[in-house]
């Protein structure tokens, strides 16, 4: 008996069926390809790629030294590619930020910068030098000079030279740009004082860009407010800023930390409650007329309590100790009375009620009694 048509596209379908099943148990039971690799290793391996400047050859041998034996060339190749690292190691003697990283302890940049100002032969010109330590930011600024000539710029450098020894800050490289200015006398001043001088490319500010930033910062903050009488009054204000700089003002490159930190025991007593901060709490200071402002926290609440115990205890062991001379001047006293005295207040011990005695008296020294002085 001949199939129907239906029964026919039944049973196709019912095939159909079947090879898709065991298409979805063959996927299920077997992934293609090799497994991922764990996400501890692949921080690993870029932990050493930012660390270092390694190929990734070397990173792998690095690995097999710490047990990792599931990675290969490829692995470790593929996964730098993936977080835009080079595979391969780096050539040369470095980048410039590795060299800065590397000397900014004892290296400082210099540079000039100079403002119009008004003099008594109309607007001039007045130049002033900065040194920067790449490190701790610290800055030195020259007094200012309307002629910066090679005997002024000897004499800046070697009252720098001193500064940094009295203050013993450490001083090896100085890195200057092209200016003119920069003459071989003045770098032999830094030649005998065994400080290597560092003349950066011609157009290329980015290399000083830490004392271009610090010129940047005073113009903008402090010189473009004011209009300069005379090299005296531009010496205040960049001393001014100087000082604010240094003890005031927060840095973003050093973790918004200050240049010259307070003493423990300060920055302790001013973040004792961190959690609480009250307006009436808050002070300014105030420099330049209000321009530069600086704001801290007042002695913390606890402190004041632990001071007004000591005070309590204090006035507490005084009062113990009157007591004690007061009982001992009223046995004298009595003694010394006249018979009558004596027959009015009967004997010694038959006191009960000793003389008045309040607190301002405590603090003179004597009680209101019966001629009882403490001297």
């Amino acid at each position: 008996m001949a199939a129907s048509h239906e029964d026919l596209r039944a049973a196709r379908s019912n095939q159909c069926n079947v090879h898709m099943d065991a298409n979805e148990k063959r996927n299920t039971s077997r992934k293609n390809g090799r497994p991922r690799t764990a996400e501890q290793i692949e921080q690993l391996i870029l932990k050493l790629a930012k660390d270092n400047s390694w190929g990734y050859c070397r990173i792998l041998g690095e690995l097999r030294k710490l047990g990792v034996m599931s990675v290969t060339r490829n692995t470790v190749k593929n996964i730098l590619k993936r977080n835009g690292y080079e595979t391969g190691p780096a050539r040369g003697p470095g980048t410039w930020d590795e060299f800065l990283k590397r000397h900014a302890k004892t290296m400082w940049q210099c540079d000039f910068f100079s403002k119009k100002i008004v003099s008594k032969t109309g607007l001039r010109d007045i130049f002033v030098l900065v040194f920067l330590n790449v490190k701790t930011r610290q800055v030195y600024i020259t007094p200012s000079t309307y002629k910066p000539d090679q005997a002024w710029m000897i004499e800046q450098a070697e009252v720098f030279i001193k500064h940094t020894q009295e203050q013993k800050l450490l001083c090896k490289i100085v890195m200057h740009d092209n200016d003119g200015k920069d003459s071989k006398p003045f770098l032999d001043v830094f030649k005998k004082a065994k400080i290597k001088s560092h003349r950066t490319a011609i157009r290329s500010p980015n290399t000083v860009a830490y004392v271009e930033r610090f010129i940047q910062t005073i113009q903008q903050e402090c010189l473009d407010h004011f209009v300069v009488f005379g090299h005296k009054h531009m010496d205040v204000l960049c001393r001014a800023f100087k000082d604010h700089y240094h003890q005031e003002r927060p840095h973003q490159g050093l973790d918004n930390e200050l240049i010259k930190k307070p003493a423990k025991n300060d920055r302790q007593k001013s973040h004792a409650k961190p959690d609480t901060i009250r307006l009436s709490d808050i002070r300014c200071e105030e420099r330049l007329g209000g321009l530069l402002k600086s704001y801290s926290r007042e002695a913390a609440y606890p402190y004041s309590i632990e001071l007004s115990k000591s005070v309590a205890l204090s006035l507490k062991l005084a009062e113990i100790v009157l007591s004690a001379d007061r009982t001992f001047l009223l046995s004298m006293s009595a003694l010394q009375c006249t018979d009558d005295e004596r027959m009015r207040i009967g004997p010694t011990s038959s006191i009960q009620k000793p003389p008045t005695f309040d607190n301002k008296s405590a603090e003179r020294g004597f009680c209101t009694g019966r001629s009882v002085y403490i001297p």
